[in-house]
């Protein structure tokens, strides 16, 4: 092979070199951002199973409260 066929492949490798990288990085990102939005999902479902539980646990001392109100009203 002559040095300027060389030279040709080799200045042609490079960009393809390069775009393969690059391809490969934003093939790697879409399934980062997938993963985040499913992370992000489950955190939502998370916090909406503990709000619920926390309702019960409030409406539970609410009821105790009131249920210790009324028998100190009934002892004065």
């Amino acid at each position: 092979m002559k040095p300027e066929q060389l030279q040709l492949i080799a200045m042609a490798v490079g960009p393809v070199a390069t775009l393969i990288v690059v391809l490969g990085v934003l093939f790697q990102n879409r399934h980062v951002d997938t993963r985040i939005g499913d992370l992000k999902e489950f955190l939502r479902a998370d916090m909406r199973a503990n709000q619920s539980e926390l309702m019960v646990k409030f409406a539970e001392l609410d009821n105790r409260l009131s249920r210790l109100e009324g028998e100190r009203r009934i002892v004065q």
